[in-house]
């Protein structure tokens, strides 16, 4: 049975659990945490158990992600039974009583916590969460990345790793927030179109292709986008077209004209007006604010001619 625990941390190393399984550490000490605030420490580590392997009772005491990547686990939460198969994700909360039963599991974790405490809100917000969601290859390989910085000889690798740790745990928040139908979901047939639409925004679309992506008519997509975006299909396309197109202003060296016809805008001109009427500026100022840290606000302002719009290089 191997294990490997890797921790990013500003004090002296803690392995949170003291298990007495076999552990290979990898110390890491630094002064800085890009995002995650002072204090704050990461550990991650993955273990391939036996059968009838058996870990706890414990005290958690850190906020855990916990990954189940095949095999299967038997929790005991706070006295409530639950399973885990593979290809699923979990999380723990600091307090809880723990105990493990693992069924030849390869078993991966991230452990995330405080010398100061945990914020109530931060707490509130995953207490909310389902218990165990399905593993999504993002989550995945965000938790592969980590555990593989561990032998990276690289000045940076303890801001990776910390960086690594905050993205996990707001991953999976992300995501199981939308699994378990808290804060901002859409429908399928949404999402779907929301997927279509930023992956063809160069593209000549057309209502009726993105209703056809989304597998519903052009008015039930309509209905559907005022119901849970308070906005049109067509709309969303040009504020979508307008945020992208602005991002490579304020972020590359792309001549006006190789944006626009990136973003779908039918000339160069299109697109200067477009970005006037959402900043007030033209692209050449956008740029120049940018370049010199002053980034305009970008207030939307859709036209009244949006819906005839909608197919940027026929109509």
């Amino acid at each position: 049975m191997s294990r490997i625990n890797i921790v990013a941390s500003r004090d002296p190393v803690y392995n949170g659990y003291g298990s007495t399984i076999c552990v290979q550490d990898y110390h890491l000490v630094t002064d800085v945490a890009p995002l995650l605030p002072a204090g704050w420490h990461v550990t991650a580590g993955e273990c391939v158990y036996p059968p009838d392997s058996v870990y706890g009772p414990i005290t958690q005491p850190t906020i855990e992600i916990g990954i189940v990547h095949d095999g299967a686990v038997r929790t005991t939460i706070n006295g409530v039974d639950s399973e885990i198969v593979g290809r699923q994700a979990f999380r723990v909360l600091p307090g809880q009583r723990a105990l493990y039963r693992f069924s030849a599991c390869h078993h991966c974790w991230v452990h995330l916590w405080s010398e100061r405490g945990y914020p109530d809100p931060m707490l509130e917000r995953i207490r909310r969460l389902p218990f165990a969601i399905p593993l999504s290859a993002g989550l995945a390989r965000e938790v592969r990345e980590l555990l593989d910085l561990a032998p990276a000889r690289l000045t940076t690798r303890e801001e990776l790793m910390l960086l690594c740790g905050q993205r996990i745990l707001y991953q999976f928040i992300g995501e199981a927030e939308l699994a378990g139908g808290i804060g901002v979901g859409f429908s399928d047939p949404v999402e779907r179109a929301l997927d279509f639409i930023d992956e063809h925004l160069s593209d000549p679309l057309t209502l009726e292709s993105i209703a056809a992506a989304a597998a519903v008519s052009a008015s039930h997509l309509i209905r559907l986008f005022h119901e849970q975006l308070a906005t049109t299909p067509v709309r969303h396309v040009w504020d979508r077209r307008l945020e992208r197109g602005l991002s490579l202003l304020e972020e590359t060296g792309l001549t006006i004209g190789e944006i626009a016809h990136r973003c779908g805008f039918r000339t160069s001109h299109h697109f200067s007006r477009r970005v006037h009427q959402r900043t007030a500026a033209s692209p050449t100022e956008v740029r120049r604010r940018a370049q010199s840290g002053l980034t305009p606000a970008r207030q939307p302002v859709h036209a009244a001619s949006d819906r005839a719009m909608i197919a940027p290089h026929a109509r």
